[in-house]
């Protein structure tokens, strides 16, 4: 029995997509959405192309990464818990050509991705080739928590400032309910939970979940996907603040 098989398999294997972060060279947790397989030996295996290999750079440089499966669309699951996996990442400098030995990834990504198969019949094949090349990324797991399918709510926080005054962010931050959030541990591994950042006087307060909430007040950085725009969030007497770049989010504590 391995560490993952604490999380609810049928539950794991529906998630279509997670949030997969690594950390930078400068400590700094980058977090992209990912495809995921799990293995039978209780490993989870993801890839990256070689024309986007930064995953790879990070993980050979720094093997700590975390999972997080918290966008159940098109899974068919209703109110599916969140699940949150750290451990410990490998990545081989082969190169993969072909689906050998990766045949049940390639399997699934296929069905999920249809898409993908396009790339496959001409001309698309010649000149798309480069999607194929891959480097395969292992995933073993050292924790796993099992969250409720619903986020924290959102944190009680002082009224909004007007519209002509709202802060960078704030229009993108409007269209999403949600955001995921990744942040580092007191040791310097890498963190992810499922937000709902409401825009306050001074930024974004967010209210992580009880589990990790000591672990983003002692982390030295955080990040959340997409297009969020600025935040910050105080717990314990610190302060968490973001400066928005576009397409993610990059902070430090304070």
């Amino acid at each position: 029995m391995t560490i993952l098989d604490s999380a609810p398999r049928e539950v794991l294997d529906a998630y279509r997509t997670c949030e997969f972060v690594t950390l930078g060279r400068d400590g700094t947790p980058l977090a992209w959405p990912a495809a995921v397989s799990r293995r039978a030996d209780g490993t989870l295996l993801l890839t990256t192309s070689l024309a986007f290999a930064q995953k790879a750079l990070n993980v050979r440089r720094d093997g700590r990464v975390a999972l997080l499966f918290s966008d159940p669309t098109g899974s068919g699951l209703a109110d599916a818990p969140h699940i949150f996996v750290g451990g410990r990442a490998e990545c081989p400098d082969d190169i993969m050509t072909s689906p050998q030995g990766a045949e049940d990834y390639w399997r699934i990504l296929f069905e999920r991705q249809p898409h993908s198969r396009s790339y496959l019949s001409r001309p698309a094949r010649r000149l798309m080739d480069w999607y194929y090349l891959r480097l395969l990324i292992t995933v073993t797991a050292e924790q796993v928590i099992v969250r409720p399918a619903a986020p924290p709510p959102a944190p009680q926080a002082p009224a909004t400032p007007d519209a002509g005054t709202a802060l960078p962010g704030a229009v993108q931050l409007a269209g999403y309910p949600t955001a995921v959030l990744a942040a580092r541990d007191g040791s310097g591994a890498p963190v992810l939970a499922r937000v709902r950042p409401v825009q306050t006087d001074a930024g974004f307060a967010v209210r992580v979940p009880d589990d990790c909430g000591e672990r983003y007040v002692r982390g030295q950085d955080v990040e959340t996907l997409g297009q969020y725009g600025l935040f910050e969030f105080r717990e314990g007497g610190r302060r968490i603040a973001a400066e928005f770049v576009p397409h993610h989010l990059r902070g430090t504590a304070q």
